[in-house]
This record gives C-alpha cells, sequence and structure tokens, in this order.
C-alpha cells in the first residue's frame, strides 16, 4: 500500500508524491509494516506512485510514475508520462532487466516501452482491436483487452509476438457479456472483477493461464 507525504504549501497541506511512503502485509493477510518503497523484484525501478485527490464521476484522478536511481532510496516522477489516469485500468509489466511497459487505457499513447531502465519511453503501435474498453497488461507482457465498467464489449487477447488480437473463448460469452462494475485487474497469476450492482457485487476471478482463444 502506498501513500503521499503531505508537504505544507501556501499553509494548505498537498501530496508529495516524489516522497513515498509504503506499507507491506505479512505472508498471514492481516499483518502490516511501515518501510520505504523499494524497488520492484525485477526489471527496472520504476513504480506507480499513490493516488492523487480526485474525483472518477467528475475530473478524474491520477497517478504518477516514478522511477528511482539510487535503488529505492529516492524517487522522482519520469518526464513522459508524467502520470496515468488513476481511475481506469493501467498497470507496469516487466519484459527484461531494463524494459517494461506501461499502459494507461484512456492516454492517447495506451502502451508505451522503455528499454533504458524508464527514462525514456516510445509508443507501441497495436493492431486494431474489437471493440474499445480497458486494457490489461499481463505478467508475461501480453495485452487484454476487456469492456470498461458500465460497458459490454468483447474480450480479446494480444500475445508478444502476435499476428493481431484472438477473440477470447474464455472466460465465456456469458460472463464477457456480463456488465462490469471494475476494470479487469491482475493480481499475481489471476483476473479479478466484479459484475452486478454496487449493493449486490458479485466477484469473478479466472487463472491467467485459462485464457484461450
Amino acid at each position: 500500500a502506498v501513500f503521499a507525504t503531505s508537504d505544507t504549501v501556501r499553509r494548505f497541506p498537498e501530496p508529495d508524491t516524489t516522497k513515498p511512503l509504503a506499507e507491506v502485509v505479512g505472508t498471514d493477510g492481516l499483518t502490516w509494516r511501515g518501510g520505504p518503497l523499494g524497488c520492484p523484484d525485477a526489471g527496472p525501478c520504476v513504480t506507480l506512485g499513490p493516488y492523487l485527490p480526485g474525483n472518477c464521476a467528475m475530473n478524474g484522478t491520477f497517478q504518477p510514475v516514478l522511477r528511482s536511481s539510487d535503488g529505492g532510496r529516492s524517487w522522482s516522477p519520469i518526464g513522459f508520462p508524467y502520470e496515468v489516469q488513476g481511475c481506469d485500468e493501467a498497470g507496469l509489466a516487466v519484459t527484461s532487466s531494463r524494459s517494461a511497459l506501461l499502459v494507461d487505457s484512456t492516454a492517447q499513447f495506451p502502451v508505451l516501452r522503455t528499454t533504458d531502465g524508464g527514462i525514456a519511453w516510445h509508443d507501441v503501435g497495436l493492431p486494431p482491436r474489437p471493440g474499445h474498453g480497458e486494457i490489461s497488461v499481463l505478467p508475461d507482457g501480453s495485452l487484454l483487452s476487456a469492456a470498461a465498467p458500465g460497458d459490454v464489449a468483447p474480450w480479446a487477447l494480444l500475445r508478444r509476438h502476435p499476428r493481431g488480437w484472438c477473440r477470447l473463448r474464455t472466460p465465456d460469452r456469458a460472463q464477457q457479456g456480463a456488465s462490469l462494475l471494475t476494470p479487469v485487474t491482475v493480481i499475481g497469476d489471476q483476473l479479478w472483477w466484479l459484475t452486478g450492482t454496487t449493493t449486490a457485487p458479485a466477484v469473478h476471478r479466472l487463472a491467467i493461464a485459462a485464457l484461450a482463444c
């Protein structure tokens, strides 16, 4: 869990995302301890910073993209892109020791790639996909396209060395046709999402290995 340090600017508190604070949960899933925000276990020392105050029903909220050149002791926002939209699906995926993908579903350039440890980022051109919605980056660098919350669209998969997007047969059509309450989110080796209503949501999960075209 990542939080922003509060600095006082003109007598008003303002979050300072360049000094993130972190809490780490233990293996029991219940015990938390404070600590510095370190580098990811693999790949470039780049991470998504804390959410900034905002309202997803109005102007949205943002999450900075931070980079460290000293092993996570200090952080600074990258020059481009400075931030991602926090109200929609965004994520980082490591592809090598110095390479990573940054996905921001609502950005003008939804998929960016770095090959120099996060210093420079370049647009990755995507083939046309069936429907429009949220893009999730999977642990192996493949991309999943699913419907945005409140919408219905076919799910599709783009492998790292593709000929194009393929329409997914798993999950089945009934699950793909259900209106989503949340974006499809990657947690470990599973996909998680909610359907139904805000007062009675239904929780769904699917192993990423089960995705099939």
